[in-house]
C-alpha cells in the first residue's frame, strides 16, 4: 500500500482484472456451478445465479487479487 498525506492508498496492481475473472471462471467453471447448485437446490437458478457472477464481476468493482 501506498501512502498520501497519511491515508492508505492500493496500488492498481494490488486488484484483481476483468483478465484475472476470466481466468478463474475459465479455470474453475465447473467447481462455481457446481457451489451454485447446491447453494440454489435448482438446475436453472444456479445457472442463472452463475451467468449472473460473471456478469458482476465485469461491473469493475474493486476486489483485491489476493
Amino acid at each position: 500500500m501506498a501512502r498520501e498525506n497519511g491515508k492508505q492508498i492500493a496500488r492498481a496492481g494490488e486488484y484483481a482484472t476483468a483478465e484475472d475473472f476470466k481466468q478463474i471462471f475459465t479455470e474453475d467453471v465447473n467447481s462455481l456451478y457446481l457451489l451454485s447448485l447446491l447453494l440454489t437446490g435448482d438446475h436453472d437458478k444456479a445457472e442463472k445465479c452463475f451467468v449472473q457472477g460473471i456478469g458482476e464481476s465485469t461491473k469493475g468493482n474493486g476486489v483485491f487479487k489476493e
